[in-house]
């Protein structure tokens, strides 16, 4: 069964590495597009109907979890395989939704067992009644919807983000450190340095909008400016003058974005 398939990834090395993956005859999809982010995917969706869209998670303006946002419930007529690099603590969400995930960096085998579920899905063989029994994806679950689906993940997602901890990935392995112990972090391009109390500083290979997602149900954390994300409670000062910034615990100074003054102030207001 030939998948038509879309690719959608901010990063171009990523939807260069995921076009080869798939090029592989024994995977036997077609793609008809590719798009770097949000809504050029919903309009290559409607334009080309895949029947299955490599979707990325963390995407500048729009995380890949809102897609179905943009369309109605009868438009949904497409399967999603999300790219991800969330910690450990996210990925129990995926596997109690029965959406499927490719965990970063992806790999042909993955791929081929995520096509898979997606084929049985697609085309079931309801009279093979043992077959599908054998398989774990056939619980009640497997059988939901998409949009109802993806809205378990969306809550599974803010249930795991809920923890006070945060697995920082680093070089050995996954770093666990508190939430309270983070002071800010730094935006650096693809990399992000998180300084901490306790510790010395860390630089992660990952943007700070994944730090940003992650740490988004935490009313104490907030962008407040497009290269910082800080801690409000390990703010020491701020700083009318140079445009505003603040005085963080270790003594570095923090630029205030000018669309950010008024939602910083209004945090302490409350």
């Amino acid at each position: 069964m030939l998948l038509k398939v879309l690719i959608v990834d901010d990063e171009a090395q990523a939807r260069l590495m995921m076009r080869h993956i798939l090029s592989s005859p024994e995977l036997e999809v077609e793609i008809v597009g590719e798009a770097q982010d949000l809504p050029q995917a919903i309009r290559l969706i409607r334009e080309k109907e895949p029947q299955v869209v490599f979707l990325d998670i963390e995407m500048p303006k729009y995380s890949g979890l809102q897609i179905l946002d943009f369309f109605s419930p009868e438009e949904v007529n497409f399967e999603i395989i999300f790219a991800t690099a969330y910690n450990n603590f996210a990925l129990k969400a995926f596997e109690v939704s029965a959406i499927d995930y490719l965990l970063k960096p992806i790999e042909i085998e993955a791929v081929e067992k995520s096509l898979e579920k997606v084929r049985k899905r697609l085309s079931p063989k309801k009279s093979d009644t043992t077959l599908l029994a054998q398989n774990a994806e056939v619980e009640p679950i497997f059988e939901k919807k998409l949009q109802e689906r993806l809205e378990i993940l969306q809550s599974q997602i803010r249930k795991e983000n809920d923890s006070n901890k945060i697995a920082l990935p680093v070089a050995e392995g996954l770093l666990f450190v508190e939430n309270s112990e983070i002071i800010y972090l730094h935006a650096e391009g693809s990399y992000t340095t998180v300084f901490l109390k306790q510790k010395p500083e860390l630089v992660i290979s990952k943007n700070i909008k994944f730090f940003e997602n992650i740490l988004a149900p935490h009313k104490n954390f907030l962008r407040i400016h497009r290269s910082y994300l800080v801690n409000l409670d390990a703010v020491r000062q701020y700083v009318k003058k140079d445009g505003g910034y603040l005085v963080m615990e270790n003594g570095n100074h923090v630029s205030v974005g000018k669309d950010k003054k008024d939602e910083f102030l209004k945090y302490y207001a409350e």
